[in-house]
């Protein structure tokens, strides 16, 4: 009866991770192919060669890299067709890319807000004048160092569980991994969140509050299409908190309680697949960036269409 009850349970799994995979595939593909065709109508046009547009080049290089670990992570959940050191070697990397590819991400959303708001409510700052560009480079070197240091870690605390048809897992949790997935939460979602939800908040005040002065139509349109550009970046932003707060609010539980996917998985069958689907959720943040880049930037949009037909009328 227990081998029965053992048996229909596996299948259970089995069936739950082949649809996750099913379902978050595509998904993904069509992520990856939508960045892949941003990054280069940006590097298409010199309209682009602008701070808020490279900006913009990395974060979709970002979702590049964690679309690519995605696929790899999701169709090696499907297929489950390497040997266990091969997979143990890739989980590693998936997940570490992962991480530091989502950090450069989040980290790049708030300085593009910081700098957002200088650009509109102190253009006139000697700082943001004299330093802007020096200090833009800076903070993103700076990103991308911090983002492969702080989740340097994560090659050691996770494996593929071939007890669990190769899923993506801790190893068992003790103290130190349970502070350490707590600092990684304070700093890869809750610091930059609080700093988006402030920089965002400071300049709708901003844009409420101001009364701009009669100018000529050309301004008029000019200000109209930064504001629509604001509005994307404000999007993005906001879509990559909400919907990445379940995946880290899980991650909060394992270290809390010390309890990996796996141990959740016979503890808890409810929270595990909650637990599943919030990573597959966390897996749409890599479409929201073109399609809203596409749907608010003029610019973008126009440039888009422009290649779209270049490609398509081709003899």
């Amino acid at each position: 009866m227990n081998n029965t009850n053992g048996t229909n349970e596996d299948n259970f799994y089995k069936e739950l991770y082949n649809t996750i995979s099913i379902v978050t595939l595509p998904l993904v593909v069509v992520g990856f192919i939508c960045n892949l065709f941003l990054l280069f109508v940006i590097r298409s046009h010199r309209d682009f060669y602008k701070p808020t547009y490279y900006l913009i080049a990395i974060l979709t290089i970002s979702d590049i890299i964690v679309s690519i670990t995605m696929i790899y992570g999701f169709s090696q959940l499907f297929t489950r067709t390497v040997d266990k050191n091969t997979a143990s070697a890739m989980c590693k990397s998936a997940v570490y890319m992962t991480f530091a590819s989502y950090t450069i991400s989040i980290l790049t959303l708030d300085l593009i807000a910081i700098d957002k708001y200088f650009a509109l409510a102190r253009p006139s700052s000697a700082f943001y004048l004299k330093y802007k560009n020096k200090f833009l480079v800076t903070a993103e070197i700076s990103i991308w160092i911090f983002a492969f240091i702080i989740n340097a870690p994560v090659i050691a605390y996770f494996e593929s569980k071939d007890k669990d048809y190769g899923l993506c897992d801790f190893i068992d949790i003790t103290i130190s991994i349970s502070i350490y997935i707590i600092v990684l939460v304070v700093f890869l979602y809750i610091i930059p969140s609080i700093l988006i939800i402030v920089m965002h908040a400071k300049i709708i005040r901003f844009q409420k509050n101001y009364v701009r002065p009669f100018t000529i139509e050309e301004d008029r349109q000019a200000s109209l299409r930064n504001k629509k550009l604001i509005k994307a970046l404000m999007y993005i932003a906001l879509s990559n908190v909400c919907i990445t707060w379940p995946y880290f609010a899980t991650l909060l539980g394992n270290a809390i309680t010390q309890t990996s996917y796996f141990q959740l998985r016979a503890s808890n069958k409810v929270v595990y697949v909650l637990s599943l689907l919030s990573r597959s959720i966390t897996a749409s943040i890599i479409i929201v960036s073109p399609f809203t880049c596409f749907k608010f930037d003029r610019n973008i949009r126009k440039r888009a269409k422009v290649i779209i037909k270049q490609i398509f009328n081709k003899d």
